[in-house]
């Protein structure tokens, strides 16, 4: 498999999967830390993970729609001049 030249053209295509799922982990991770500091003893059991998952997901979205929507046009159109 040394010699075998290999074409990067299927890498290229899913690249941008990988920039979508890292941008879901920068924006969830700090999230989900902090509804764990917001709620310690709020836990081990099914009704507390599917509260913290609904609550993580819905957050996450909330918090990407802002990004997306709200913060991101005015930062570049500044950043552009």
């Amino acid at each position: 498999m040394a010699h075998r030249d290999f074409s990067v053209r299927l890498l290229q295509r899913v690249a941008p999967l990988g920039a979508v799922s890292f941008a879901f982990y920068v924006v969830a991770g700090p999230l989900q830390l902090g509804q764990r500091a917001l709620f310690p003893d709020f836990s081990g059991s099914g009704l507390a993970f599917i509260v913290r998952l609904v609550g993580a997901v819905a957050a996450v979205a909330l918090t990407v729609w802002l990004l997306e929507r709200h913060i991101c046009p005015p930062l570049t159109a500044a950043l552009r001049r």
